[in-house]
């Protein structure tokens, strides 16, 4: 298992290329899985199946911010600076001995919310809704995002952990259907009051994803 990482944000596009090159040298067996921690420029992407019906309402620009087709599922979501983009290049074929999507995904959970622990934060699962929950007030609150794919047993794309982001970005749209569930978007640093250092956070982050994929 390697880890890289980028420090200044970089373009939804440009990421996608270099994350392909990397699963495509896993699948040929001549790379090791790889977890990269990385920033996107502002960015709003829409999964593939539902990607038309958000350009017909949206257009191809929300707020001079681009709206981009992914190659994940799922609907409209916002990424862009202080925003923690995890990108999962693993070979869960060989992990598991199977291709087990709902262990994998349920590590990945596991992972971000025992990242969340070591900042006192108590983040939770939702069976109807994936990704990271945080309870307050009677109501749930979006943290981290979660879109995976896979091709020939190797996982692609990944996950992305709110923490010194600007939310009022998702306030444009209804991030991944939630606001039709009553929800809305949160982040490390508005719960916490204050701007979280993300190296610290990422050391913590590496460490548990350690725990739970280096078997």
């Amino acid at each position: 298992m390697q880890f890289i990482k980028t420090n200044e944000a970089i373009d939804y596009d440009q990421a996608l290329v270099k994350m392909h090159k990397i699963v495509d040298k896993i699948i040929e067996e001549d790379c090791n899985d790889t977890i990269w921690f990385l920033e996107h420029r502002p960015v709003y992407t829409v999964g593939y199946t539902t990607y038309d019906e958000f350009l017909l309402k949206y257009g191809s620009k929300i707020n001079n911010i681009p709206v981009i087709k992914s190659e994940r599922g799922g609907k409209i979501t916002f990424h862009g600076p202080g925003q923690r983009i995890c990108y999962l290049m693993i070979n869960i074929k060989r992990l598991y001995n199977k291709i087990d999507l709902h262990r994998f995904l349920n590590g990945i959970h596991h992972t971000i919310i025992k990242s969340l622990e070591k900042f006192n934060i108590n983040g939770i699962q939702d069976p109807e809704y994936p990704g990271v929950w945080i309870a307050h007030n009677h109501s749930l609150y979006k943290i981290a995002a979660i879109g995976m794919k896979i091709r020939k047993g190797v996982s692609y794309h990944g996950f992305a952990i709110n923490i010194n982001n600007d939310i009022k970005n998702f306030e444009m749209i209804n991030p991944c259907g939630i606001i039709d569930a009553g929800r809305s978007i949160t982040s490390m640093q508005k719960i916490l009051e204050k701007t979280i250092k993300i190296d610290l956070f990422d050391e913590i982050l590496q460490y548990e994803l350690r725990k739970t994929f280096c078997t």
